[in-house]
């Protein structure tokens, strides 16, 4: 689950600069696989990683130090912080968490999508960032692994004279080999209407997290990985604007098989 102040974390952006816009690393976290893919916006990290073992997408942000080769990066929802610094397109430094430390070295991966690649493939206008007095759109990369691509879209807006404004997020699945856009009807059956609600609404009763009554739990606004799927909810569809986005994360294996199309398209994705 982001919380809300996620809203003020973006406010600031402006179009492409001089600067790295983009990595995408992979490497070790103490003795465990990870990829990290991290987003530069005019003075702001946006980023995420995940443990190869799980595929689950942990959310990070941080601004620009003064020595721009340092990056401090915070998890949205933890205490975990990655500390280092980035030269010759490797991250190097210590993690932490808790009482807890690992040193982490990540090395950019040469055979992900660069920023360049991405933009030239046929996943309708990417970019960065734009914005007016009432309205920001920020896109970023949060996954980039082995042909599979997913940009996060995030909108807010302001109407003259709410109480405050409202926000969101979309995502836009790709895959490099099948050549389009992917979506929940691509990747899963009728059934998994009926199947899915339930597994989701465990995953968030064992996160305590707040829900109205009477909500659909089950949303097509999702995200794939290697190894699961996000389900994701913005503010008001299941809680309260105060809970921000619910973010649920259901690994492939805890889904039935019956609730997922067999077919090139979770041939390509799922890696078990």
């Amino acid at each position: 689950m982001k919380k809300v102040f996620l809203m003020l974390f973006l406010v600031t952006l402006t179009c492409f600069g001089a600067e790295k816009k983009y990595y995408h690393f992979e490497g070790l976290l103490g003795n465990t696989a990870i990829a990290m893919d991290i987003n530069l916006i005019d003075g702001s990290y946006r980023a995420s990683y995940s443990y190869n073992k799980y595929g689950e997408n942990i959310e990070l942000g941080g601004d620009v130090q003064k020595d721009k080769n340092k990056i401090n990066l915070s998890a949205y929802n933890s205490d975990e912080v990655f500390e280092g610094t980035i030269v010759n397109n490797k991250f190097e430094g210590l993690w932490k968490s808790g009482n807890k430390s690992l040193k982490f070295s990540l090395s950019e991966d040469k055979n992900s999508l660069t920023l360049d690649e991405i933009k030239n493939l046929n996943m309708s206008p990417l970019y960065l960032s734009t914005k007016n007095d009432n309205y920001t759109n920020i896109t970023t990369i949060v996954y980039n692994r082995n042909g599979l691509i997913v940009a996060e879209d995030y909108n807010y807006y302001y109407f003259e004279g709410a109480a405050h404004g409202n926000y969101g997020v979309s995502y836009r699945n790709y895959h490099k080999e099948l050549g389009y856009l992917i979506d929940f009807n691509d990747f899963f059956t009728e059934e998994a209407y009926d199947i899915l609600p339930s597994i989701i609404k465990r995953k968030i009763d064992q996160q305590d997290i707040y829900t109205f009554d009477d909500v659909s739990y089950i949303t097509e606004n999702v995200y794939f990985t290697e190894k699961g799927v996000m389900f994701v909810f913005n503010p008001y569809e299941i809680s309260s604007y105060a809970q921000g986005i619910v973010s649920i994360y259901v690994p492939y294996a805890e889904i039935p098989k019956k609730a997922i199309l067999n077919n090139e398209i979770t041939k390509k994705i799922i890696k078990w």
